[in-house]
């Protein structure tokens, strides 16, 4: 029993401080984004179009919420979960982009693309850490 207790408190405190430092991600992320929506776009690869223009500052707001949830709640498996969505939202997002692009372009956004697959892998490992069934 003693044991189980201490496994659960430790899972409990590894999910808390990945949340916290992924909340922390958001935090940068989401201000870069909506602070500076135009040098992401530039550094991303991502064109200067209307949608791009609308879309960039809405992806920083979200994250923004996200940085809220995780370093402001005690949830945090579950506002991990809501990263996992935005991730897959924004892999598909930057899957498409990169399939318009070409050359330089192109590169800078199969870089993010790579740096948001990364944090994606970081924010599923959390989630599905927070969910671990403990041993009775």
């Amino acid at each position: 029993m003693v044991v189980v207790t201490q496994e659960k408190t430790s899972n409990r405190a590894v999910v808390r401080a990945r949340g916290r430092a992924l909340g922390w991600v958001s935090l940068g992320l989401g201000a870069a984004q909506v602070f500076a929506p135009g040098a992401v776009r530039r550094l991303s690869g991502v064109d200067d179009s209307d949608t791009s223009r609308v879309v960039v500052p809405l992806v920083g707001a979200r994250e923004l919420v996200h940085a809220a949830g995780l370093l402001g709640s005690k949830r945090t498996g579950a506002w991990v979960w809501t990263r996992v969505v935005g991730d897959a939202i924004d892999l598909t997002g930057l899957a498409v982009a990169m399939g318009n692009r070409g050359g330089g372009r192109r590169r800078r956004v199969a870089v993010a693309l790579g740096a948001v697959a990364m944090i994606a892998a970081a924010d599923l490992a959390t989630a599905l850490r927070a969910r671990k069934p403990l041993p009775r």
